[in-house]
């Protein structure tokens, strides 16, 4: 596991109420540049341990927990958002793009709504532009 990316805006519209069950991550105080293991562009990294099996299995006792990216081999920066993080005024991969992440991947996956297709098409416009894609 190279990186858990926390979602830091629940949907809570339509089918869809997540703060029910869960809390938006928030991200501690930025540390700012990369560290070793080639994670960036994001806040103070924290550790997750990992689940029993999966320590026995591959062993691997933990993995960077929060909002980075991760830099590969050749220099190439990749970060990610949640779907509704697309949706927010502060979308993340306005802060991703600021530091340099050239690669941005969002999940988005929504229930059936008419239009919504258009709605998020938009957005991914949008946001490639204003990064400067």
């Amino acid at each position: 596991i190279i990186l858990i990316r926390p979602k830091t805006a629940m949907a809570d519209s339509g089918n869809y109420r997540e703060s029910r069950y869960f809390t938006a991550y928030q991200a501690p105080t930025d540390s700012g540049g990369a560290n070793s293991n080639g994670h960036s562009a994001g806040s103070v990294q924290d550790q997750l341990k990992l689940p029993k099996f999966w320590q026995e299995k591959f062993g691997q006792k933990s993995a960077p927990f929060g909002i980075m990216s991760v830099q590969c081999e050749d220099g190439t920066t990749i970060g990610c958002e949640s779907c509704e993080e697309l949706w927010t005024p502060q979308s993340a991969h306005i802060r991703l793009s600021l530091t340099g992440v050239e690669i941005i991947g969002n999940g988005s996956g929504s229930h059936h709504e008419l239009r919504k297709l258009n709605a998020r098409l938009e957005l991914m416009i949008s946001a490639t532009r204003k990064c400067g894609g």
